[in-house]
């Protein structure tokens, strides 16, 4: 999670794998922090776009999850202007 909210798109195509199948890993990036945060609303937010793709091609990552204000991701990368994610 820490590489997805620090835009580090190598670490997190490492960490998927080459075809997004790395045991272990799904669970991982759809985990929440404390404040219900996941790995692709904070690469959303921030608008780290390459770790944004990498998370959209990875088979099981959770799209529609909602922040407990209701954001998705894409929401939040819509409300800070981060158009390259949205």
């Amino acid at each position: 999670m820490a590489a997805a909210d620090k835009g580090h798109e190598g670490w997190v195509r490492a960490l998927v794998g080459e075809r997004g199948e790395r045991a272990g890993v799904l669970s991982t990036l759809n985990a929440q922090t404390a404040d219900g945060n996941t790995a692709l609303f904070f690469a959303s937010l921030r608008g780290h776009t390459g770790v944004v793709e990498v998370l959209l091609e990875t088979a099981g990552i959770d799209v529609g999850w909602t922040y407990s204000t209701g954001l998705t991701g894409l929401m939040a990368a819509a409300d800070r202007a981060r158009e390259r994610c949205v």
